[in-house]
């Protein structure tokens, strides 16, 4: 299943050529079938019949083996030409949860953003039992980056939910804060409050190779993490203060700050209080500066307020 950008190796497998092969990367499956690099997944099959069809042949196969290898958009062939999968908004079963209507009151503004950023927006309730993707629409540029599983649930682990921790009360805080190492909190605790004037918050792709997936596959909330994850955790947090946007990096093209994927906000309701935030991620790094992303996810965070009938604790002034 080749990705949205692997049109040119789509042709080339597709041609006559007597080495369709040729300048095509790829590597063996353990039958020795290639998969070929960067495709979203894979199926390795035995062939068990042919059909003929018209000028075709229908291949059907007995499944060996297959696994997703790029998380990210398929290509599609579609009407003549070659093109994209660019889905609605998904929204994970919220049954009777309050979020239901406010979510489905955002749902054209969310797709709106989406599509004008080119990256995918999520919405998410968080909580000391973890953070719970709601709902989300488009689709990450940034290939590094993976589709935030809808219904998926993470850990609140520091530095996580900072964004949502800075807006919560002096004991939410405090106990957000415990989870650091005492030499830390100072650092973190000044991080909180620079997220807390700036209204916004920045997400790091992880540094450190061995924690990669390593906590986003936690199954359920509420587990105890384990002295590895952690550790992975505390990594992560080296320096909390590049979690916190700044004149200086808003006004920087994404290409000049590859370890920042994306951009957290959170929405208010009426008692000013925060649940649910809203993240914008997988930017292009190219030439458009943070703060092009950073203002639709804070203009999209103020609405999503404005549909839930909240007050922000965030001044226009505290915005700059």
């Amino acid at each position: 299943m080749l990705s949205a950008n692997q049109e040119s190796t789509c042709r080339a497998l597709a041609s006559r050529s007597a080495d369709k092969f040729a300048g095509v990367a790829w590597h063996p499956a353990e039958t020795g079938s290639p998969i070929i690099d960067g495709a979203v997944a894979w199926i390795d099959c035995d062939l068990e019949t042919v059909h003929e069809a018209g000028d075709h042949h229908i291949a059907i196969g007995r499944v060996r083996d297959l696994d997703v290898q790029e998380p990210g958009v398929p290509l599609l062939f579609f009407q003549g030409g070659f093109g994209r999968f660019s889905p609605h908004m998904m929204v994970t079963d919220l049954q009777t949860r309050p979020e239901q209507r406010l979510i489905d009151q955002a749902r054209t503004r969310i797709e709106q953003v989406a599509e004008a950023s080119g990256c995918q927006v999520v919405a998410a309730r968080v909580g000391w039992d973890g953070l719970t993707m709601l709902a989300g629409a488009g689709s990450p540029a940034d290939p590094r980056v993976p589709t935030r599983a809808i219904g998926e649930v993470v850990p609140l682990q520091a530095p996580l939910g900072a964004w949502w921790v800075a807006f919560g009360s002096e004991a939410d805080q405090e106990r957000w804060l415990a989870q650091v190492a005492d030499f830390e909190r100072a650092d973190f605790r000044a991080a909180l409050a620079a997220i807390r004037a700036a209204g916004f918050g920045l997400g790091l792709r992880q540094p450190v190779p061995h924690t990669e997936g390593l906590l986003a596959s936690r199954p359920v909330s509420g587990e105890s993490l384990t002295s590895v994850e952690r550790q992975a955790w505390q990594q992560l947090a080296a320096d909390p203060r590049e979690y916190v946007p700044t004149e200086d990096t808003l006004d920087q093209p994404t290409a000049a700050l590859p370890d920042v994927i994306s951009v957290w906000a959170p929405t208010f309701d009426a008692d000013g209080r925060s649940s649910v935030g809203v993240m914008l991620s997988g930017f292009a790094h190219d030439e458009r500066p943070l703060r092009f992303y950073a203002d639709q996810v804070r203009a999209l965070a103020d609405e999503v307020t404005r549909l839930a009938g909240g007050r922000s604790t965030v001044t226009p002034s505290d915005r700059g």
